[in-house]
């Protein structure tokens, strides 16, 4: 049995399979499964997946690939690669990023060491001029913590070492039809039935933040806004039924002005989401959110929808002086 399992949906990820696909067979761990599942990419993503697997022969009986019988969307692709997982820890990846040739081996050997259901990496931001940036999400082993930083966007699958156990025993399935933010639901869930965490301090994780086309980063501002709706929906539900929701109330409430200030901005100020999430108004003054997301937020409370979009027009122009 494996120890360490790596999942990688591949859509339209020509430009950056081959450089990803090495950094996986190149570790210097060597009890890890492959799962790719092809999300019946258009291009010859598959094909260059097989021509870098050539160079690494005593990898090919560790690698699955999954076909999908349609275009199905990440979450579906997730799922299926997380039922056929076998190893005790799995890591989620984008098939356009990259890992450093020792992640695996740090951060199993963290996870054995401490017991941990979830071990925390840094992570590379990595721009399109070429420069990376060292990303540290502020780290706890307090679970509440953590659910925290989660909701406010610490959310990603890719700097994590997961236990498979965890989402098996407690059934965590991915929010099928989503493809923005659905990881958010996952590391939820997978947050509040683990046990313990861990941290190793150095960065192992680029992520690529410019490519318009991969399966994480193409989708519809329509589509976008939708997917949000549904995350946020979910994670209530999910955090409801609990025991011990009332900790978790003010979470939600930053969650919903965090996710409608992002819409508000995204759409320019469409009056259709103005009235989204009215729980949310008469906490906007308490909210630990920059000023100008208050005014964004206490326009829409007050439907000023002429104002919204004057302010959000000065915003712009801001923005664009400074760079």
């Amino acid at each position: 049995m494996y120890k360490v399992s790596i999942l990688i949906p591949i859509y339209n990820a020509s430009g950056f399979i081959e450089k990803c696909a090495e950094s996986v067979f190149s570790q210097t761990f060597e009890s890890i499964e492959y799962i790719f599942v092809d999300d019946c990419t258009p291009d010859d993503s598959i094909q260059k997946l097989n021509q870098v697997l050539e160079r690494f022969p005593h990898r090919k009986n560790a690698v699955t690939l999954l076909q999908n019988e349609k275009n199905k969307g990440i979450s579906y692709s997730r799922q299926r690669a997380f039922d056929v997982a076998t190893a005790d820890y799995f890591l989620a990846m984008d098939s356009d990023d990259w890992i450093e040739p020792d992640m695996i081996e740090n951060l199993y050997n963290k996870a054995i060491e401490t017991n941990a259901d979830m071990v925390y990496s840094p992570y590379f931001e990595e721009y399109p001029n070429g420069e990376s940036k060292i990303i540290e999400p502020k780290f706890s082993t307090n679970k509440t913590e953590l659910i925290y930083n989660a909701l406010m966007g610490f959310s990603s699958y890719w700097n994590k070492l997961i236990s498979r156990k965890v989402m098996t025993d407690n059934n965590v399935k991915t929010l099928e039809g989503v493809s923005y933010a659905d990881d958010l639901v996952v590391v939820v869930k997978l947050l509040y039935y683990s046990a313990r965490f861990a941290e190793v301090k150095n960065p192992f994780y680029h992520y690529v933040i410019y490519n318009q086309h991969s399966i994480t980063k193409k989708k519809s501002n329509t589509r976008h806004i939708i997917d949000q709706l549904l995350v946020v929906q979910e994670v209530e539900r999910f955090l409801k039924s609990k025991p011990d929701f009332e900790d978790y109330t003010k979470m939600l409430i930053e969650l919903k002005s965090l996710r409608k200030v992002r819409i508000i901005r995204s759409t320019f100020g469409d009056a259709q989401y103005l009235s989204l999430f009215p729980e949310i108004n008469r906490h906007i003054a308490s909210l630990p959110f920059p000023l100008k997301s208050k005014i964004i937020l206490k326009l829409s409370a007050h439907n000023q929808h002429f104002l919204l979009k004057n302010f959000l027009k000065l915003l712009g122009l801001l923005r664009n002086i400074v760079e």
